[in-house]
């Protein structure tokens, strides 16, 4: 409660910074996860890989974006993660399906 150990600008700041983070939780939670599985590991070893493990996908859905963003000079702001998200989903099999084949040559390129 005192302004001089927190002045207002500053405050600022700060609640605009919490609330890009509340916008990752956001992504992660209801869009990627989409609210349908939960984390399905007993074990806190294996809770804190597959949380890893969801945290790397939406690195992954972001970096591709920005990829993407980038080479057609287009504003990040204005770029939908949610699309993002479907159209991976739509190139990808479904989850934890594995090839029968080992990959070839062309796929590894794309």
């Amino acid at each position: 409660m005192n302004w001089a150990a927190a002045p207002a600008h500053e405050l600022a700041q700060l609640y605009h910074a919490r609330w890009q983070v509340e916008a990752v939780f956001d992504e992660l939670k209801t869009h990627l996860r989409q609210s349908r599985r939960v984390l399905r590991s007993k074990t806190p070893d294996l809770v804190r890989q597959e949380f890893y493990g969801w945290v790397l996908a939406h690195y992954a859905v972001r970096w591709l974006l920005h990829q993407s963003v980038s080479r057609h000079k287009l504003k990040h702001a204005e770029q939908s993660f949610i699309a993002h998200v479907n159209i991976r989903r739509s190139a990808l099999p479904q989850s934890g399906a594995f090839p029968l084949a080992a990959p070839t040559k062309k796929a590894l390129l794309v």
